[in-house]
């Protein structure tokens, strides 16, 4: 929806040319143009407790789960789309794999076909390889969205959102992981793409 915003600004211009001939229809949008103007200073002067992770608090969660990551460890991304922003906040030499199987080049998001991929993927194809072919000791971290993803009902949301679910339920009862951390830092106020993280180890119960 946010991207047909853009037909917002002719639309008021056309309704501010309608009204404009008459005194009753200036004052309208004088009034509009004060209500709309106030609205925004306000807004802008508001305090906000979060803001510097309004849209989004990887960099909180990367910056608190780093301390104990080390090259080869695996970072499960559910969200395919926060792969390269994760890349850009966490150590280099990380082992990222998304729903979808392992990636090449973390700072690029491979969006081609996307919806018929993640349909088609499944975890113990996909990521399970990966994480089997860890040393013990080697960590995992998952990192997943706090709030279902994309229009309710929608191919998108059916797709990622299925792949998020199944993923976490893998990792959670795979014998060969203990669950050694959480991170949820700014995740309250909420922002606009939130997320969580959740630290495995690989133990000696590897299958």
């Amino acid at each position: 929806v946010r991207y047909l915003a853009v037909v917002v600004a002719p639309l008021l211009l056309a309704a501010a040319g309608a009204l404009a001939p008459s005194r009753q229809g200036r004052r309208i949008v004088v009034g509009v143009c004060v209500l709309l103007a106030a609205w925004s200073a306000i807004g802008s002067l508001l305090p906000n407790p979060n803001s510097r992770y309004a849209k989004s608090n990887v960099a909180a969660v990367a910056r608190a789960a780093s301390a104990g990551l080390a090259p080869g460890d695996v970072v499960v991304v559910t969200q395919t789309e926060q792969v390269a922003v994760l890349a850009h906040y966490l150590p280099k030499g990380l082992v990222y794999v998304t729903p979808t199987g392992p990636v090449r080049d973390p700072y690029v998001v491979d969006w081609r076909n996307i919806v018929s991929r993640l349909n088609a993927a499944r975890p113990c194809t996909a990521v399970n390889p990966t994480i089997q072919a860890l040393p013990v000791g080697a960590l995992v971290l998952e990192i997943n969205p706090v709030r279902q993803l994309g229009a309710n009902g929608s191919a998108w949301y059916r797709a990622v959102n299925a792949q998020v679910a199944d993923i976490d339920r893998m990792l959670a009862t795979d014998p060969s992981l203990v669950a050694v951390g959480s991170y949820q830092q700014a995740t309250k106020p909420r922002p606009y793409s939130p997320v969580i993280g959740e630290l495995f180890q690989r133990t000696a119960g590897a299958n």
